[in-house]
């Protein structure tokens, strides 16, 4: 073994390793988009598609960018990808506005739940979601981690 190489042993814990450490992962979500046919929605009904599915921070932001269509495909991915990590169910009216994807201070994904999403979970037992984006001209893909405290958490029905 070369002793100049570092192991895994020498690396720094990542942020990801200590919070599950304290944590336990609860599910995965992931979805991929293809950016021409959200492009195709925007040109086709813009104001109805944004407004049915984004919040309005999310159309500011997503409007702010050079290519817009890009970053819808992003962030539509990702609601999907925590749909998915919530394990959510179609068991009620629901609006893609429930789950809000926004930037944070370090410009990361961020989630912002609604209320009617958190009351499905135990107080103080509302998943935590990392998320990750990813795209390129043809393709948007988000992948959503639910963590929770502890190893017994679950959603609770409704």
């Amino acid at each position: 073994m070369d002793k100049s190489r570092p192991t895994l042993n020498d690396l720094p814990k990542l942020p990801l390793e200590s919070i599950l450490t304290e944590r336990s992962v609860l599910a995965v979500g992931n979805d991929i988009v293809e950016v021409p046919r959200i492009r195709s929605l925007l040109a086709q009904s813009s104001e109805r598609f944004m407004k049915r599915c984004f919040t309005s921070g999310e159309i500011r932001d997503c409007q702010g960018k050079a290519h817009p269509a890009v970053h819808f495909a992003g962030r539509w991915a990702a609601k999907e990808a925590v749909f998915k990590a919530l394990k959510l169910q179609w068991d009620r009216a629901f609006s893609w506005k429930e789950i809000e994807i926004c930037g944070g201070p370090d410009h990361s994904p961020g989630v912002l739940l609604s209320r009617e999403i958190r009351s499905g979970y135990p107080e103080n037992q509302v998943p935590d979601i990392l998320l990750s984006i990813s795209h390129c001209d043809e393709y948007a893909f988000a992948i959503a981690l639910a963590v929770g405290r502890g190893t017994s958490q679950s959603r609770v029905k409704r």
